[in-house]
């Protein structure tokens, strides 16, 4: 694919401290920087109940039809609860505003809670006739009281319109869409498997795997027990 923007999110590896960044639910005694652990540098310590989050305006261009948005980073959680947050309650979690004022909420990309660092990814298209004018991310560790999370190289990629689809076509012609297969990272897990379908359309993207890896490869692991889907 290629890429329109590398990354759009200001700071995202957290090494100007805190700059950029702002309080989304609780308050501003609940996020630090801290360096003491991260990928690289610096990152930024969420406490149970909060969130850190960043408005991001995209021009005419990054946010055009069609286009897609990669939106990616790192997070390693310390003192787990014994039960686990929702999948959407420790995310990267993003709502989108297009130009026509219309909304996609919670886009998210989201941890299981490993204990290690770890990383999460999520893509979404932007739809036929629509132009993304804004995006608001949240760095969620909320609905929890015990704990804290670790987030760093936090990154949004915008990517020009690529064929996504494999068919009987190209399944066969050596480029890399008819070469990568489908890996779920937290299969059964939740109803969205940890985030690798979105919450707006789970069935449309279960329809569209189905017909992309009937050419190609799909593997996976699971990340939680999750009844009774995983019995």
């Amino acid at each position: 694919m290629t890429s329109i923007t590398e990354n759009i999110i200001s700071n995202g590896g957290f090494e100007d401290n805190d700059d950029g960044w702002g309080v989304g639910f609780g308050s501003s005694n609940g996020i630090e920087v801290i360096n003491t652990d991260a990928i690289t540098g610096n990152s930024i310590k969420i406490n149970a109940g909060n969130s850190a989050q960043q408005s991001i305006s995209l021009s005419q261009e990054q946010g055009a039809q069609q286009n897609i948005i990669k939106i990616s980073g790192h997070s390693k959680l310390y003192d787990a609860p014994a039960v686990l947050p929702a999948e959407n309650d420790y995310s990267i979690y993003v709502d989108v505003t297009f130009t026509d004022n219309t909304n996609m909420w919670g886009v998210t990309a989201s941890f299981c809670g490993s204990g290690d660092w770890e990383s999460a990814s999520t893509y979404l298209q932007v739809p036929e006739g629509k132009t993304i004018s804004s995006v608001s991310v949240h760095l969620m560790y909320i609905n929890t009281d015990s704990g804290y999370a670790l987030f760093d190289d936090v990154s949004i990629t915008v990517f020009a319109p690529y064929p996504m689809e494999i068919s009987s076509d190209n399944a066969f012609d050596g480029s890399d869409i008819a070469s990568t297969g489908h890996h779920n990272d937290c299969f059964l897990a939740s109803d969205t498997d940890y985030g690798t379908y979105s919450l707006n359309d789970v069935e449309a993207e279960k329809s569209y795997l189905e017909k992309d890896t009937k050419y190609t490869s799909i593997g996976g692991e699971t990340c939680a027990l999750n009844s009774p889907r995983s019995d």
